[in-house]
């Protein structure tokens, strides 16, 4: 019978240490994340984005959509077909060569260069 109560004390203690342990680690993962962040706080600024920024946002030089990848340029030198012209970079298909989008003309960047 004591050996019996031994054995139960054990695995309690056991498991009450494995507990025990997570606990403490858990906890001193969340207040070294909080003393890292901490600082950080003071970096935020609520000023409004510079239109500069936005313009470039609004105007990348590439567009890569699951189709192929398509470059800004200046000026079209070919005609291409209505089928081959997508106004929306997420209408874009296998037959998409150019898109017009934002006032800016892209297209695509054929593989085998």
């Amino acid at each position: 019978m004591t050996t019996r109560t031994i054995t139960w004390g054990i695995a309690v203690l056991t498991i009450s240490a494995i507990a025990l342990t997570s606990v403490i680690s858990s906890n001193a993962a969340q207040e070294s994340l909080a003393e890292k962040y901490k600082n950080y706080k003071n970096d935020v600024t609520f000023e409004p984005v510079p239109e500069a920024i936005l313009e470039d946002h609004k105007h990348p030089d590439f567009i890569v959509t699951k189709d192929g990848q398509y470059a800004k340029i200046l000026h079209m030198e070919k005609n291409f077909s209505q089928d081959e012209i997508a106004y929306d970079e997420h209408n874009t298909t296998d037959k998409t060569k150019v898109i017009v989008v934002h006032g800016d003309t892209y297209i695509k960047e054929e593989a085998n260069k």
